[in-house]
């Protein structure tokens, strides 16, 4: 692989400048396609910036591409990438960036507003060769925003898995994972961010089956709930 990756995280709180993470600072670190990366804010506006480094003797043209987005309720991503910023509809840099050989690009910038809206997005971007699309590297921004009140809970031992099947067109089973001992609850908003179902989860690991038949068409969230924190949030598309 060609590429190598210099990264450097930051929170953007509105005019109050820019804040690294204490746990990762101004660190040079390389990744694998399987890294994720945690970013964690309150409600604002979230950029990661990644340095992109063509390490091979040829210049080369690289697109950038937002391969997975799977964002939590309100919340909305997009990037900037080469000379360009996008809006969240673009998935792919429609221009590459020119990368001599042995330089590199630090335009790419990876945003998140959270509108207000507080869960965990997932967003994965891969980089790759115009010439050679296999030669690419990629890594996921776990942007946790709104969920700093819960420091205590390793991610490790909750999970919250995406609706099979999603768009559900009338039933679709949810998996979960609590901290152990833990009871909680499973909670589906709509659009506009109201509660249309609540139920409360008696065991710590289990499936939700859930009937959407009763749920209009549309756009919904469903989260996992302890002490009435929010653990995560996915989306659900309602299409009978």
């Amino acid at each position: 692989m060609k590429f190598s990756t210099l990264v450097k995280h930051s929170l953007i709180l509105c005019s109050f400048g820019i804040l690294f993470l204490p746990s990762i600072g101004k660190a040079q670190l390389s990744f694998s396609n399987q890294d994720t990366v945690v970013i964690s804010d309150q409600y604002t506006a979230v950029t990661a910036y990644v340095t992109i480094i063509n390490t091979s003797a040829s210049p080369m043209s690289v697109y950038c591409d937002r391969v997975a987005n799977d964002t939590a309720h309100l919340h909305e991503s997009s990037f900037c990438w080469g000379p360009q910023c996008y809006p969240a509809v673009v998935s792919h840099s429609p221009t590459a960036s020119v990368i001599p050989a042995g330089g590199s690009d630090n335009t790419f910038h990876g945003n998140l507003n959270p509108w207000s809206g507080i869960g965990i997005s997932y967003v994965r971007y891969c980089f790759s060769d115009s010439a050679n699309a296999a030669d690419s590297v990629c890594m996921t921004f776990q942007y946790r925003m709104g969920v700093l009140g819960l420091p205590s809970i390793n991610p490790s031992t909750y999970s919250l898995s995406t609706a099979y099947p999603n768009p559900s067109g009338s039933l679709s089973m949810i998996n979960y994972r609590l901290p152990e001992g833990q009871k909680g609850e499973f909670v589906v908003y709509s659009s506009v961010g109201s509660e249309v179902l609540r139920v409360n989860l008696e065991s710590a690991t289990g499936k939700v089956l859930l009937n959407t038949t009763g749920l209009s068409n549309g756009l919904y969230s469903y989260s996992l709930l302890l002490n009435n924190n929010k653990l995560d949030t996915r989306r659900l598309v309602v299409m009978h």
